[in-house]
């Protein structure tokens, strides 16, 4: 269930349906058409962008220090948060000093809902918000040593250059309807995806198959990686007092949930394959700030239905944590959603660790 009454909300919805192919009406073909033009048009200016660096027309910066991409070809919902926190991790296990560079989208006082998230997750991994790329690299660089960067969302980043490139695809939905943006959910057109070094497969489990996947991965770079992994439910805690429960802790219960992501519906998933008994699912459009107005609204229908129990992401957490006196009554999880890595993880890891971090 989604809210209405948001007009912005309503509006992202209604043309992300139309990228989507979701509307099929005589208007909805009028204003695809329309955004088709737009696409065209995007297209050439990402065409002549690209060959402007690869001529050497534009300059491309090089970090004194190994650099990491995690991008993605298509908008949204695809999964990056969950392996940039996987990368920080195992950096950090390894004993290699990460700093992850993140834009920032949607940031207010310079934090992003998933900036705040991964300082909770991973407090001593360094974290620089910025749209310029190498003025964060080298503010990290002035704060401390640093082996290893991993940047966020920088695929379409031609400016930067890195060593090792993963693009994540979403198993179920990888290339959209093939369509630029708007008429479309690509950020650039697949032979693009001839630049990565590794492909990393998310949601497989949500498929029958990933080798129709594969096969068109292959066909357009055949010397990239191919990593498969899935999301599965992490932590549970308690929104405001910080405990954490068991997994079991909502199998059976009768629960409200909301969230403001990418792919909502997975989230939706995630919590059935819990065993919870999902009441009303309320979301919002990605990386939504939610006002008085909106929580409230949320509190309203636990209240028709008689539910105490609220559920969201951890991204969402970390910003209706102010908000505390709303929810009054309720108890609120936040669900961590963490990557498995259910093939190449042994290659993969090789590569990373191949690079020069010393």
């Amino acid at each position: 269930m989604r809210p209405t009454g948001n007009l912005w909300y309503e509006g992202k919805k209604y043309f992300y349906e139309l990228m989507t192919d979701s509307r099929h009406g005589w208007f909805d073909k009028f204003v695809q058409g329309f955004l088709l033009v737009l696409s065209l048009g995007y297209g050439v200016l990402v065409h002549l962008t690209c060959a402007m660096y690869k001529k050497g027309l534009l300059s491309v910066y090089e970090a004194p220090k190994p650099l990491i991409s995690v991008g993605n070809i298509t908008t949204g919902g695809v999964g990056k948060t969950p392996l940039v926190i996987w990368l920080a991790k195992f950096l950090n296990q390894k004993g290699i000093k990460a700093v992850v560079l993140s834009r920032g989208y949607g940031s207010s006082h310079g934090l992003n809902d998933e900036t705040k998230m991964f300082k909770e997750i991973l407090p001593q991994v360094p974290i620089v918000v910025g749209k310029n790329r190498k003025e964060s690299i080298q503010k990290a660089l002035s704060q401390g040593p640093v082996e290893v960067f991993v940047a966020d969302d920088a695929f379409q980043h031609w400016s930067l250059k890195r060593d090792l490139d993963i693009v994540v695809i979403d198993s179920a939905c990888p290339l959209g309807n093939g369509r630029l943006l708007p008429r479309g959910i690509l950020r650039e057109r697949p032979c693009a995806l001839a630049r990565a070094d590794v492909f990393m497969l998310t949601k497989s489990d949500r498929v029958q198959s990933t080798q129709r996947v594969r096969e068109r991965l292959r066909q357009i770079n055949s010397k990239a990686l191919i990593v498969e992994s899935r999301h599965a439910p992490g932590r549970l805690r308690d929104v405001f007092t910080g405990n954490v429960e068991d997994l079991n802790f909502l199998k059976k219960k009768k629960v409200i949930s909301f969230c403001a992501i990418g792919d909502p519906s997975f989230f939706e998933h995630m919590l059935e394959a819990l065993g919870v008994i999902l009441v009303k699912d309320l979301t919002f459009v990605d990386h939504h700030p939610y006002s008085e107005t909106d929580l409230r609204m949320v509190v309203d229908f636990a209240k028709i239905e008689n539910i105490n129990i609220l559920v969201t992401t951890h991204k969402d957490a970390v910003k209706i944590i102010p908000s505390r006196g709303i929810f009054q009554g309720l108890t609120v999880f936040s669900l961590d959603i963490d990557l498995k890595i259910t093939q190449n993880q042994d290659e993969f890891v090789k590569r990373i660790l191949s690079l020069p971090h010393h």
